[in-house]
């Protein structure tokens, strides 16, 4: 059956919503909140964005603010990295689309996304990047492109943030004939 994003308490079977009414209020309170490091609303903050990122991104866009002793967003990156359900998938597109699209300047975008370890895949049955990005191009009508490879590497949630950027330039690459399209 169905269960909250936030708190994993039972929905109705044929209830279309990904929260409880209760979780629900506290994500709205969630995408309204300012950034802690750099006081801008999370929706315009660039904090923790590696400096050159900029150079090879356009915009980064934060729907919340993650916070690891906040159980609703906790629970809701948890959920969606075991549990390959549409529903929570197809809110979380939506949210995506309705931040993202008004912040893009033109129609001449791609969405890629982040592979995620072969062997989690399996575990799991899913890669949940893949999933938010396919969404998130069916929504959008930008094209869905296949670009990068998992070089390897460490698991990231065992690293401090500096040894997670290190480990990511590593662990991914872009596949062969992809390099131009980015650039």
């Amino acid at each position: 059956p169905p269960v909250c994003l936030g708190c994993e308490e039972l929905l109705d079977y044929w209830d279309e919503s990904a929260f409880c009414e209760e979780c629900k209020k506290k994500w709205e309170e969630h995408k309204e909140e300012y950034c802690r490091k750099c006081g801008q609303p999370i929706k315009e903050c660039w904090c923790g964005v590696p400096d050159n990122i900029g150079e090879i991104v356009d915009a980064e866009v934060h729907l919340v603010q993650y916070d690891k002793t906040e159980s609703i967003i906790k629970n809701l990156l948890f959920i969606i990295k075991r549990k390959n359900r549409d529903s929570y998938f197809n809110f979380l597109c939506y949210e995506m689309y309705n931040e993202l699209l008004p912040r893009l300047k033109d129609d001449d975008y791609v969405v890629t996304s982040v592979p995620r370890n072969p062997k989690t895949v399996r575990y799991y049955g899913h890669d949940q990047a893949l999933c938010l990005a396919k969404g998130f191009s069916a929504l959008s009508g930008f094209e869905y492109i296949d670009c990068l490879f998992n070089a390897g590497g460490e698991r990231q949630k065992t690293l401090t943030r500096k040894q997670r950027e290190v480990n990511a330039a590593q662990s991914y690459k872009i596949k062969a004939g992809y390099t131009s399209i980015l650039k």
